[in-house]
């Protein structure tokens, strides 16, 4: 099926060099980037609970000891195919990180890494015939009762470990270029003077963006070429923010009708090995096609945040490489705390997150003393953080930025929490009223990190003799009085869970306050216990009965989100 496919998509292209730009083709779907990458279905501290990984590299991890704080990942290699994953790390007396690979979960190490420097690396090639799912373990060879922070490196597919060229020729020519459509392609190889084909449809008044993706191993270039296959320009990849290079061409049709491009994907020709690589192909990202909140590109032009989440925003940057940044502005009181999270796809492209004094000269600057936070990385993105110890009222300005060459257009999502306090969670909607005559707090008290494993909810401003019980989830939604209830809920943005188990179930007695030590390893997530891992994002917020006028009623608390590390 798929050789018939390409044989008649070929043909197709064949034909478009002989005629005019195709009128009668289908355009193509208008795609964005992916989503952020999803987070397991519970932790990965077991071999048979292990995170699966793509080529790429990693940030936002940690280890500890190999009995109860060992991290396991997965990685798929089919035949013949070879992968590597290595881990990077601050070497001390307190710190030296080991690996062992598995083919079998309960069976040996079929390979270890065990040396005293600042990285860890394993190879395993698969000559068994059949696709493999190899797990890989990471974890302290020292007990310290602490979690160590350390960088994942993936390689497969994407290494210059290939052996031939790939299953996709012969595409040589623009007449017989493999076609190729939205979204992100793997298993590509480049052989040296070997050129790889590819042609896009592209519709009326659209704007294509074709990227590579690649190990650093040699360098490789991008051609353009037009409907006619006429050449149109070239470019050379380049470093991106780890060991991966990107090659970035873009064209826009500027026509009536659709038309066909073609791009062609060239190995170094001083080097005899073959190059894999992938491919990111995304429709719409013209220059003219920022999000609808522009212009917020500078600090004074900054738009106002609020809490909850804020979807699918863009951060465009032209072909040149001229910034268009996007910038959101909020108040953080004294003795206030403000966290934004943001998700993005960080496989082709990087964001990063920047707070700035809104009232310092510089802002938007990070060499000026009016930067006030930098992002950390998480699994998802980054995560900006900052506590308002001044003695007045501070406005704040959020930048996101993409980095470096290609970011032309990057869609990202973003979580801004408000606290009163040091805690490291952020109110995301309040309460509302209740029978007290106030509404009730949520608060996330203790440590965000994972290896610790210590979180106390807790819940004040409660009717007297009121019964309840704590929710979780992975994602804000706002839902009016569900169920009837006077309140909202606002974790409704994916599977919400209740903390019902017996011993969960919380009471207020003659007080007006309750609280919960979770277990982070002991998670209720609709019908199954998991584990809460580094890197993930969490809700919380507390529901509890109350009486109005004598009749009985339920209500929400505020919610709190944080980003454990």
């Amino acid at each position: 099926m798929k050789s018939t496919f390409y044989s008649a998509a070929r043909g197709l292209f064949a034909a478009i060099l002989a005629t005019a730009p195709l009128a009668s083709a289908t355009p193509a779907p208008r795609s964005l980037l992916p989503g952020p990458l999803p987070l397991p279905a519970s932790g990965f501290s077991t071999c048979d609970s292990a995170f699966a990984v793509f080529p790429d590299t990693f940030l936002g991890f940690c280890c500890g000891d190999r009995a109860t704080d060992a991290v396991f990942f997965s990685l798929t290699l089919p035949p013949g195919s070879t992968g590597q994953l290595s881990v990077l790390f601050t070497a001390s007396a307190m710190v030296n990180i080991d690996m062992a690979a598995y083919e079998t979960c309960g069976a040996g190490p079929v390979a270890v890494s065990q040396s005293s420097t600042n990285a860890e690396s394993i190879t395993y090639a698969n000559v068994s015939g059949l696709t493999q799912e190899i797990r890989f373990e990471v974890y302290n060879a020292i007990d310290t009762g602490t979690c160590h922070n350390f960088t994942l490196e993936v390689r497969a597919g994407l290494s210059g470990l290939c052996s031939g060229d790939d299953s996709f020729e012969p595409n040589n020519s623009c007449a017989t270029a493999t076609p190729i459509s939205a979204g992100i392609t793997d298993g590509f190889s480049a052989v040296n003077q070997n050129p790889d084909y590819f042609g896009i449809v592209v519709p009326a008044g659209e704007t294509v963006n074709f990227t590579t993706l690649h190990y650093s191993d040699f360098p490789m270039f991008l051609e353009l070429y037009g409907p006619g296959c006429n050449f149109m320009g070239a470019a050379q990849t380049q470093p991106g923010a780890s060991s991966l290079d990107r090659g970035f061409v873009t064209w826009t049709n500027s026509g009536t009708i659709a038309s066909a491009i073609f791009v062609a994907v060239i190995h170094s020709t001083n080097e005899p090995n073959c190059q894999n690589y992938s491919v990111q192909v995304v429709f719409g990202c013209g220059t003219g096609d920022d999000d609808a909140l522009e212009p917020n590109d500078t600090c004074t032009a900054a738009i106002l945040l609020n809490l909850g989440p804020l979807d699918n925003r863009r951060v465009l940057r032209s072909p040149a490489g001229t910034r268009n940044d996007d910038y959101w502005q909020a108040q953080v009181r004294v003795d206030e705390s403000i966290t934004v999270a943001v998700d993005y796809t960080a496989r082709f492209t990087d964001l990063n997150l920047e707070l700035y004094d809104l009232a310092q000269p510089g802002c938007g600057d990070p060499s000026t003393g009016a930067l006030l936070a930098v992002g950390e990385e998480t699994i998802n993105g980054q995560v900006v953080r900052f506590k308002n110890n001044s003695a007045s009222n501070l406005d704040v300005a959020l930048r996101v930025t993409a980095p470096g060459q290609p970011a032309l257009c990057v869609e990202y999502d973003l979580l801004v929490g408000i606290s009163g306090d040091l805690s490291f969670a952020g109110t995301v909607c309040q309460g509302v009223t209740n029978s007290t005559g106030t509404d009730a707090d949520l608060f996330v008290q203790g440590t965000n990190r994972v290896a610790l494993n210590n979180v106390t909810l807790a819940c004040s401003d409660l009717p007297v003799q009121s019964f309840g019980y704590f929710l979780t989830s992975r994602g804000f939604g706002f839902v009016p009085g569900p169920g009837g209830s006077v309140g909202n809920l606002c974790i409704a943005g994916g599977p919400v869970s209740r903390y019902s188990r017996p011993g969960e179930i919380q009471t207020s007695g003659s007080g007006s306050q309750v609280s919960l030590v979770i277990d982070l390893n002991d998670t209720p997530d609709v019908g199954q216990v998991v584990s809460i891992v580094p890197g993930e994002t969490r809700l919380f917020q507390y529901w509890y009965r109350d009486s109005v006028m004598g009749s009985p009623v339920s209500n929400f608390s505020s919610a709190a989100f944080t980003v454990f590390r």
